[in-house]
């Protein structure tokens, strides 16, 4: 069964974000909005015009190697959310 498609709007809480959870809202061709602990650490991409902004979760498998080679939150590719 498919719950999400294009141009849906996926808004989850803090304990919903995840790497997966993003990457699966994002092939369905919805739009995922999740909130997230104040100790995540999320580069910003890009700052709206009300203050919020866009940022990117990094795979838990890439992320971990490049933070050990000292890559900051901003150098780590990952899935884009607002």
């Amino acid at each position: 069964m498919v719950l999400l498609g294009p141009g849906m709007l996926l808004v989850a809480d803090r304990n919903f974000l995840s790497h997966k959870t993003l990457k699966d809202t994002i092939a369905t061709g919805a739009h995922p909005l999740f909130r997230a602990k104040s100790d995540v650490d999320l580069p910003v991409l890009s700052v709206l015009d009300d203050g919020t902004y866009i940022s990117r979760i990094a795979d838990p498998e890439v992320s971990g190697r490049l933070r050990r080679q000292g890559k900051s939150g901003a150098d780590i590719p990952g899935s884009q959310c607002g």
